[in-house]
């Protein structure tokens, strides 16, 4: 029985996948005709119904993907189409920061459910909307959420769809009605807990120290400071501030410890944990890893019920196939996928694990042979899946663990007891200091080992699908020769790590040629230049309305799939946000030795400009302020030169915008900023083979004699699809054929990658 499940589950994932993948619909047809041919064949044979069900089940993730996906879309018009009749009832505990606030509301229409909605709300009063209540908003209308801007990037669209999200609502405070309030008066009390819990935490324990508290017991961040939470991910810990099975399994022990001494006592600790799981599913937002670990529990407890004992493997697999039963995009999910990953990755591997620890490296102490063996084990799965999604190996992640993991019982519970005692003065106080000091210990940790060399490695796409292939055909020899030769695990393992220590050095030592990548960042700027190991940031996209993370989500995702973790020279164009806001989170995340900059010229230039150089300065990055004819090597025969402008004048920021011509292989590449017209005019080396179109293909940057003196054989139009400004103009795009040049533009083409060779362009594009 567990055999047929499992293979459903198998097939059924798989579909959904199958279906993400090939996007179009006509892909059922094929696959009804393979179902078909599987079961007629498996029966004719008198072959185990198995395969029977895991077609029938494939064909069936397919179907329920491409019906919810239109679903979702055809929600979103009648939502448009009867907005004057929706209301909006907020069905989650709203997230507010300091100027706008965010909630899931279902959308009504005389009472019945629609849809559900993410609503972002604006203005002086966005913090008004509580759980529960029933919202009207004047002239609302629903967006799409965003797929990802480049192959690879995470998807707004599907992390939403994962929540069960069709579409986005923004509005401003003062378009909001509030018609009444119809919330359950127990999941509201839950989250006015939630609230008070957070709120009395970070208040009884100040600074970083608290915010790791609150995330420790409620999985919210944003207490944390940016750089308190990058050393906690660089040091493998993220599950620690990510409420997982780890928690749950400490709050269940505590009370089986309370409740257990009897049999009656222990059908009360039972019952108990099943309450207390379903508590903290809402007590904490509900992530999947928090539902994943309350199922779990929840099963273990009926089955002691009933008197039956529980297998673990059949427990994460009824989990996984309820969750993604009632919503097929969680496998898509980053909490769901490291979550299921890990905990598979410990029931497969822990004891085998226990055993090599004991066996060959003499570890016989128990306690710390079992917490190595979970830590170890776990990884086994969760670093194809983290190297997948985040092109990163956190090296140190098991000294770390070793080292936070056995302090987190005791710290949770501190947390606990310093929560319990509140509002009695100075005794909290005291109490208080045991959290705070365990927290600074696990702080010290996380940035000790998140600055030691190589503490987080890049892996690219290329050498993660070889690493796989080499795997996958390591994997096949190895049960051939074992069979046949008699081949030793230990003799292969030797060979296998030898190979890939090989492949890894080829990667990362031996230069490779010399491409440049005009990244999809929308409407805004951002070109990697990758010059044989010398790497070259030119502006980083970004937006007055996009979050603070848009540098290291976009662009920061990019690098890493291409293997770049640090970058040579970075350069700011000029201080529009769209060109530089980026920066703000990469110099956090990315080792920068050089920022090449013009100087702020007007108060708005300022504010961004402090922001940057401040960040710059504290992670030991040197600034440099550009000049007419400066000249920056990149390699032996490359260099990047500003030809524009001659002088700084105005205050206007565009005027000022950095021109830069990059010379490599006898290949020369003008990369615009958003110039006036009159800079532009006024350059005299101009002629370039690669034109970055200024200021996305409008026709003030971009006079017809200015490209024909540039002359480009190859021009790149950094431009966001549909933006409000109509970029680019008819006029130019018609200009740059007529004077010669082929026409690539991110909003059509997605990413470009240019690669040049001997002399010649071949330019690749991402759709």
């Amino acid at each position: 029985m567990r055999k047929i499940f499992f293979m459903s589950l198998f097939g059924y994932v798989w579909g959904i996948i199958l279906a993400d993948v090939f996007c179009d619909e006509r892909i059922l047809i094929p696959l009804i005709l393979i179902c078909i041919a599987v079961c007629g064949f498996a029966l004719y044979n008198n072959k185990s119904y198995v395969w029977i069900f895991m077609s029938v089940f494939l064909v069936t993730g397919t179907f329920v993907y491409y019906h919810r996906d239109n679903l979702s879309e055809r929600n979103i018009q009648y939502v448009n189409s009867q907005s004057e009749s929706i209301v909006l009832k907020v069905c989650n505990n709203p997230s507010y920061q300091d100027d706008r606030g965010i909630f899931y509301a279902d959308a009504l229409l005389d009472g019945n459910h629609i849809t559900k909605l993410s609503v972002t709300v604006s203005g002086e009063k966005h913090n008004r909307v509580k759980y529960g209540d029933i919202l009207c908003i004047d002239d609302m209308k629903v967006t799409q959420p965003k797929k990802g801007l480049n192959t690879g990037d995470m998807s707004y669209d599907t992390y939403l769809k994962a929540r069960g999200v069709s579409g986005l609502v923004y509005a401003h405070s003062d378009d909001i009605s509030f018609v009444g309030n119809d919330a359950n008066p127990i999941i509201r009390t839950i989250y006015n807990l939630s609230d008070f819990t957070k709120n009395t935490l970070f208040t009884l324990i100040s600074g970083d120290e608290g915010g790791f508290s609150v995330a420790l017991l409620t999985g919210d961040k944003k207490y944390l400071s940016d750089s308190a939470f990058i050393d906690i991910e660089v040091a493998g810990l993220s599950h620690v501030v990510a409420v997982s099975g780890m928690h749950m399994n400490i709050f269940v022990m505590l009370v089986y410890i309370l409740f257990s001494r009897s049999k009656k006592r222990s059908y009360l600790a039972s019952a108990i944990n099943i309450i207390l799981c379903v508590f903290m599913v809402i007590f904490t937002g509900g992530s999947y890893s928090v539902i994943r670990a309350a199922i779990m529990v929840i099963f273990a407890n009926i089955g002691y019920f009933l008197g039956r004992g529980s297998y673990s493997l059949n427990s994460v697999l009824c989990a996984a196939g309820i969750i993604v039963l009632f919503n097929p995009f969680a496998i898509f999910d980053m909490s769901f996928i490291l979550s299921f990953a890990a905990t598979v990755s410990i029931i497969l591997f822990e004891e085998r694990t226990e055993d090599f620890l004991q066996r060959y490296i003499g570890i016989k102490n128990n306690y710390l042979k079992s917490l190595i063996s979970v830590a170890l084990s776990a990884q086994y799965l969760v670093i194809p899946c983290i190297i997948a999604m985040k092109n990163t190996i956190n090296t140190y992640s098991l000294l770390s663990n070793i080292l936070v993991v056995p302090v987190i019982p005791f710290y949770m519970i501190s947390v606990v007891v310093t929560f319990a005692f509140c509002g009695t003065g100075i005794l909290v106080d005291i109490i208080s200091i045991i959290p705070y000091y365990l927290a600074k210990y696990i702080l010290k940790i996380c940035s000790v080992v998140s600055g030691m060399p190589f503490s987080e490695l890049v892996i690219s796409d290329w050498l993660f699908n070889i690493v796989i292939l080499i795997s996958v055909f390591s994997f096949v020899l190895f049960v051939f020769l074992r069979r046949r030769y008699n081949i030793s695990l230990k003799i292969a393992l030797k060979y296998y790590g030898f190979t890939l220590i090989t492949i890894l050095f080829l990667n990362f030592f031996i230069p490779s040629g010399t491409y440049i990548d005009f990244i999809n960042v929308g409407q805004g700027d951002s070109a990697l230049i990758r010059d044989r190991g010398v790497n070259i940031l030119i502006d980083s996209g970004g937006s007055k309305d996009t979050d603070s993370d848009f540098g290291i989500r976009v662009v920061g995702a990019y690098l890493k799939r291409k293997g770049v973790y640090r970058l040579d020279y970075a350069f700011i164009t000029h201080y529009d946000s769209d060109h530089c806001q980026g920066f703000i989170s990469l110099l956090d995340r990315f080792r920068i030795d050089n920022l090449v900059a013009p100087p702020p010229v007007s108060e708005e230039d300022a504010e961004l400009h402090n922001i940057i150089i401040d960040k710059a300065e504290k992670n030991g990055t040197k600034v440099v302020y550009a000049l007419y004819g400066d000249r920056f090597k990149s390699g032996k025969e490359s260099s990047l030169r500003i030809v524009a402008p001659k002088r700084y004048r105005g205050e206007d920021a565009n005027t000022n915008s950095l021109m830069v011509m990059y010379e490599s292989e006898g290949i020369k590449t003008l990369f615009a900023g958003d110039n006036s017209q009159e800079e532009s005019l006024s350059i005299i080396d101009c002629d370039a083979d690669i034109l970055k179109v200024g200021h996305h293909g409008a026709s003030d940057s971009n006079e017809k004699s200015f490209l024909m003196k540039v002359s480009p054989v190859l021009s790149v139009i950094s431009v966001g699809e549909n933006n409000m400004y109509s970029h680019p103009h008819n006029q130019v795009v018609k200009d740059l054929y007529e004077v010669g040049s082929h026409v690539l533009r991110t909003d059509f083409d997605g990413a470009i990658t240019v690669k040049l060779d001997n002399g010649k362009i071949n330019a690749k594009t991402d759709k």
